[in-house]
């Protein structure tokens, strides 16, 4: 009985052996890496049948789950199934999607196959397919196709397609589409491109549409571009029908935490732009460019252990920086800055050197109307002739104001340090730079009749200098505490030293020594507390004065040449009472601090933005006070004159947030005389602004914001003489994969002393996934006269 039972064992073991073999031979044979499953059913030598958790590799770019796998050696097909009476699909995956079908037919031999029902997520929503065909490494043909970025059972809307073609597992193809809202067709479209992408490095991503009265249609369309590990560039094209054509591209390179490159081009071709060529002003087609970048990095110093030298290179240059702004914010001038920089930086314990060569380039061009008194002096210029009068008011005028200023540091070296203790009573530290300074600047205003050059004047003459420089900063420190009060003293010597400029206003001196010095004095915190712990009520009260003395000796500076920041330092002999308050009542917190000074110098010798009218020595009074809390945020700052407590100058800014619910209120108001003073260009004391938004549904929210101002002076709000300048009205609607904006906008302002009113009504819808539509429907302007 041993003996048999031994014998049927040894025959069960080597059918099992065969059986192993056959299978792994067969399917090697049919190119397929790896088979898993239950069980294994060989219906004779050119067909296997798996059965049951059935997983499949095929040549290592497709993996393949089922419930039932068929194998065919002799035709070089592979068919998978799922089982009626299951809920299982067959999966299968490449290297960027995941496919749900019923069925799925694949040619070993050439890839090519079919699949039924299809169901397949990308990043950006889900796609349906009742037949796609596999033609392909990554392509595939689909027929009666459904796309929606919603995953409800009735999408919000979405796109049915009689075929589509997904091309690279990155881009699909419509051909006879509808778009439907809901289960309502809402407009058909005879072929759409969408970029879709899960997994996959590079690739397009969301296109954006937009329509404007001044730019008309455009779209804008990016592209990613995965290089490699760490380094990746995003190439974009942005086109306008009435504007032209913009390109882009942003490149990065991560080397290192503190090694990295970061580059921005851009190139545009702008139809129907102002081209200065000689002395006249055409209209065309305009090239233009802007390439920035910047690259950090770092080395080690071999001669110093532990040290490394840092590095920031900086390229800036083009012909301006208004491709961007003309693309899409459609400015009409801005100020042209160009950095070059080459930059080396180390640290030690206590200090910090840098040593660069920077070149900084300001340009400034902004094309304008001519005033009503500008037009009158231009006309006297010309010469007398009937056409001329007669068709005056038909030419064009403009005016140009153009400003150059360049600086340019070779080499700029500068040290800084930290402070250092002598003897635990004092403090010291000291920075100071070295440099050779080059500089020029000019400014020109050009006027200009039927885009011929008829008058130019000379704003501010060219000006250059050269000049070595050297500028040292000290400032010696000492803290001292004593019963509960804090005393601080500080000496700040400041030499300047220089070679002498061609300048003609320029003296013969070539050194400025300033002596600073100050003194701050915190006396004692006090405080107060209050508990009621029946009510459970608690309140704290603490105060503290100061006292504090900053002085900075007078120097005459008219006759030294203006380079750069660095040139211009404004005296200062100021002592300021400070008092500090601060309330906290359960979760309550209010804070009021009260501040004067006393100014020894003259007014025209201190900083313009410190000047106040009237002002001999004593400089107003100033109450700041802030209250907030869970619910509201008020803020207070008033200034008021000492002789008649006028008021110079208040802010005034409310906030209210209870739930969803948000309300701002806020007031400006300056002094007449204040502005005078300052040389401040508005003309307008008081402003207003109002803001508030709130939900009207779950989805659906209203926002209004408004800017007004008054004539009127009020020393809190002006309800009297108030007019508005500004409103947006927008009601947004955001849904589960679309939202939609509706909103008006009006914008009042003076031009040549008339009033001149814009409105415009706007239109926004946003798809999930495939981009959105803009549309502002602008109502030509309403003029009256000031």
């Amino acid at each position: 009985m041993h003996k048999f039972l031994v014998l049927v064992l040894f025959f069960f073991i080597f059918f099992i052996s065969k059986s192993y073999s056959f299978v792994r031979d067969f399917v090697e044979s049919v190119k397929i890496i790896k088979v898993n499953s239950v069980q294994q059913k060989i219906e004779n030598f050119n067909k296997l049948i798996l059965n049951e958790n059935v997983d499949v590799w095929v040549d290592q770019k497709l993996h393949i789950w089922a419930d039932e796998v068929e194998i065919d050696k002799e035709k070089q097909i592979l068919i998978a199934k799922k089982k009626d009476e299951t809920c299982s699909s067959v999966v299968i995956e490449n290297s960027d999607f995941l496919i749900l079908a019923d069925k799925f037919f694949l040619n070993l031999d050439n890839k090519t196959g079919y699949a039924d029902n299809v169901r397949m997520q990308v990043s950006q929503g889900y796609i349906t397919s009742a037949r796609a065909e596999k033609f392909g490494e990554n392509q595939w043909k689909m027929e009666d196709i459904c796309y929606t970025p919603c995953d409800g059972p009735i999408p919000h809307w979405s796109i049915i397609a009689r075929q589509a073609v997904l091309h690279n597992n990155y881009l699909i193809r419509f051909n006879g589409l509808i778009f439907k809202i809901g289960q309502l067709p809402f407009f058909i479209l005879p072929t759409m491109v969408l970029p879709v992408q899960n997994r996959s490095q590079s690739g397009f991503l969301l296109p954006r549409i937009s329509y404007d009265d001044e730019l008309g249609f455009g779209i804008r369309q990016d592209y990613y571009w995965y290089i490699a590990p760490r380094c990746d560039s995003t190439l974009g094209v942005d086109w306008k029908v009435k504007r032209g054509i913009a390109f882009s591209n942003d490149f990065r390179w991560v080397r290192h935490p503190e090694k990295f490159t970061l580059v921005n081009a851009q190139y545009a071709i702008e139809k129907n732009a102002f081209v200065k060529k000689g002395d006249k002003i055409v209209k065309k087609t305009d090239q233009r460019y802007w390439i920035s970048g910047k690259d950090f990095s770092f080395f080690d110093i071999k001669f110093l252990p532990n040290k490394k030298l840092y590095s920031l290179a900086r390229v800036d240059f083009g012909t301006d920086k208004r491709i961007g702004y003309q693309f899409f914010d459609i400015t009409k001038g801005l100020d042209d800055t160009f950095y070059n920089s080459l930059i080396f930086r180390s640290t030690g314990n206590r200090t910090f050197n840098t040593l660069m060569l920077d070149c900084k380039e300001t340009s400034f061009r902004q094309f304008s109307n001519l005033n009503r008194k500008e037009e009158g002096e231009i006309f006297n210029l010309l010469p007398f002739e009937q056409d001329t009068v007669n068709q005056w008011g038909t030419f064009s005028k403009k005016k140009e104001v153009e400003d150059k200023v360049t600086i340019l540091l070779l080499p700029h070296f500068e040290h800084n340090s930290a402070f250092y203790k002598l003897k635990n009573l004092f403090s010291y530290k000291h920075d100071f730079f070295v440099d050779q300074i080059l500089s020029k600047s000019k400014k020109m205003e050009n006027f200009y009749i039927n885009s011929s050059l008829v008058k130019e004047t000379v704003l501010r003459p060219l000006a250059k200098a050269d000049t070595l420089r050297f500028f040292y900063s000290g400032n010696l420190q000492s803290n001292l505490r004593f019963k509960e009060q804090f005393l601080k003293l500080y000496f700040n010597p400041m030499l300047q030293l220089r070679s002498r400029t061609k300048i003609s206003s320029d003296n013969k001196k070539k050194y400025r020594l300033f002596l600073g010095a100050g003194a701050e004095w915190d006396l004692p915190e006090s405080s107060i507390e209050w508990q009621d712990t029946e009510n459970n009520f608690f309140c704290n009260y603490f105060f503290q004065p100061s006292l504090k003395w900053d002085f900075l000796l007078k120097e005459n500076q008219n006759n030294w040449f203006y380079s750069d920041n660095w040139d211009r330092i404004y005296p200062q002999n100021q002592i300021e009472f400070y008092l500090r308050n601060n309330w906290y009542l359960n979760s309550l917190n209010i804070d009021l601090n009260i501040s004067t000074a006393v100014e020894f110098y003259n007014k025209s010798d201190i900083f313009p933005l410190r000047r106040y009218p009237g002002q001999k020595h004593f400089l107003p009074p100033k109450f700041e006070l802030s209250v907030n809390s869970d619910l509201i945020s008020l803020f207070f700052s008033q200034e008021y004159e000492w002789r008649n407590f006028k008021l110079l100058q208040s802010q005034i800014s409310a906030n209210f947030n209870l739930g969803q619910f948000n309300f701002t209120l806020g007031t400006l108001y300056q002094n007449e005389s204040l502005r005078q003073e300052r040389e401040l260009l508005s003309d307008i004391p008081h402003f207003v602004f109002f803001r508030t938004s709130f939900p009207l549904s779950k989805s659906l929210r209203f926002a209004y914001s408004g800017q007004f101002y008054s004539s009127k002076s009020s020393n809190f709000l002006p309800f009297e003489g108030l007019r508005d300048f500004a409103h947006n009205v927008s009601l947004d609607y955001h849904g589960h994969c679309w939202g939609a904006s509706i909103g008006f906008e009006e914008k009042k302002y003076r031009e040549c002393g008339d009033w001149k009113s814009e409105r415009s009504y706007s239109l926004f819808v946003r798809l999930e996934s495939l981009g959105s539509f803009a549309r502002k429907f602008k109502r030509p302007p309403v003029y009256r006269a000031g």
